[in-house]
């Protein structure tokens, strides 16, 4: 009976050490330089590469909206977007960045869930791609 209630106590130590273990690996470690944070969710400049890594790993979700300085149909498109934007209960980071280089609409949308691009994709697919890359979905995404 002895020898039960001794490797009970060894599992019990060794799930206690790893618990403690798993807590200090998980603390955030302060870094040199500061990333600035934009205070609005709608921008019009794209985010830096620091600002989108720790975007990402604070659960936010970066939708890049890429036009061409002429286009009809995107003056719709990025109201639709900037609605949603507004809609999703702070989760997302729209930038809004006209380009010469570009032809088509490009949509590139990432999240913790994965990254996506779309090219002149539609309102809806759109909005359906984003509700999939939500971490968490609000009103928008629900179908009745």
């Amino acid at each position: 009976m002895k020898i039960n209630q001794l490797v009970a106590l060894i599992f019990v130590l060794l799930m206690a050490v790893s618990s403690v273990g798993t807590l200090i690996m998980n603390i955030p470690k302060p870094s040199n330089e500061q990333v600035q944070i934009p205070k609005e969710k709608i921008l019009n400049y794209k985010l830096s590469e620091q600002q989108r890594k720790y975007l990402l790993s604070q659960y936010f979700t970066l939708v890049e909206y890429s036009y061409p300085s002429v286009c009809f149909n995107c003056t719709n498109q990025m109201k639709k977007l900037e609605q949603l934007t507004q809609d999703s209960d702070n989760q997302i980071f729209l930038q809004e960045i006209p380009s010469d280089n570009v032809t088509q609409i490009v949509v590139t949308i990432a999240s913790l869930r994965g990254q996506e691009t779309l090219y002149d994709p539609t309102e809806q697919e759109i909005q359906d791609k984003l509700c999939e890359l939500l971490l968490t979905r609000p009103l928008f995404c629900v179908q009745i």
